[in-house]
């Protein structure tokens, strides 16, 4: 007897795949301090929810992070104004670099419009960020959204960690 195998298309862009019907954001950023000091920064950022530490990798799900709605021309989409982020985050160290791995990546209604539902329904992000038929990224994404999510996720992960300098 044959059994059909379903396979699904991987999507990259910006360090987001989509494969699977699973969205997942991957960046690798240089830092120069020690893991207890990433460690400590993420603590003291309060922008988890849920935060844990096995090893040298850091986890959690973060609260809900709102969006830096400016887009370049100066104009704000609808969009970002009525909902916020919230994911699941593994933190990754080694020594130079840190690698910060997205998943769960959920769009969180504010409740400011029945768009996306009442205050605190969830739904995943890739519903706007790719086509209908999720083989491909959405034109309004790739026109409107794709900077202001990056933006979004880069201001709230990448840590700046300067050598000391001699005096």
């Amino acid at each position: 007897m044959l059994f059909p195998v379903i396979t699904y298309s991987q999507i990259k862009i910006d360090g987001f795949e989509y494969q699977d019907k699973k969205m997942t954001y991957v960046e690798i950023y240089e830092y120069e301090g020690s893991f207890e000091d990433l460690v400590n920064y993420f603590k003291e950022s309060y922008l988890f929810d849920e935060f844990n530490v096995i090893g040298e990798r850091i986890s959690g799900i973060t609260k809900p992070i709102d969006f830096l709605k400016e887009r370049e021309d100066g104009t704000t989409a609808v969009f970002f104004n009525i909902s916020q982020l919230r994911c699941k985050a593994f933190i990754d160290f080694k020594p130079g670099k840190y690698k910060i791995t997205l998943s769960d990546i959920k769009c969180i209604s504010t409740g400011q419009s029945g768009l996306l539902g009442p205050k605190g329904d969830e739904t995943e992000l890739s519903l706007f960020m790719l086509n209908m038929k999720n083989t491909d990224w959405s034109k309004n994404y790739l026109k409107n959204q794709q900077k202001v999510i990056l933006r979004t996720i880069q201001s709230n992960f990448k840590v700046s960690k300067s050598k000391d300098k001699d005096w």
